[in-house]
């Protein structure tokens, strides 16, 4: 969530329209007074592939602002986002990390998250 005021404001909307769309929610983190992360989920999903088109949750964003990382605020807003997930009655949660976040994707195994598909890209310049 680094960068422009304005592009944070434009994130928070979208993320608010796909809570709206899809059954989600935004969890912040608080320590003390202050915001130092949230988890956007959504538990409306379905998966566009005939091969897979069941039902499950989608974590659309995590963000721990860096000077609270480490900390297990992350854990904190996975697990309560998993709880919404549940009490939705999802039976899967999903969610993308980019293959460089090696700090991401190590911290999603530990969570129980196991790879399913992988996105291949090309660009075409």
């Amino acid at each position: 969530m680094a960068g422009r005021r304005g592009d944070r404001r434009r994130v928070v909307r979208y993320l608010e329209r796909e809570c709206a769309t899809h059954n989600g929610c935004i969890l912040i983190a608080h320590c003390g007074e202050h915001t130092v992360g949230f988890v956007c989920v959504v538990a409306a999903m379905r998966g566009e592939s005939p091969e897979d088109a069941s039902a499950f949750a989608w974590i659309h964003e995590l963000y721990v602002k860096p000077e609270h990382r480490r900390r297990g605020m992350a854990s904190l807003l996975m697990s309560e986002a998993e709880r919404f997930a549940r009490g939705e009655k999802a039976h899967v949660l999903r969610l993308g990390v980019l293959d460089r976040n090696e700090g991401a994707r190590t911290f999603y195994a530990k969570q129980g998250f196991g790879e399913q598909t992988h996105l291949l890209t090309k660009y075409l310049g």
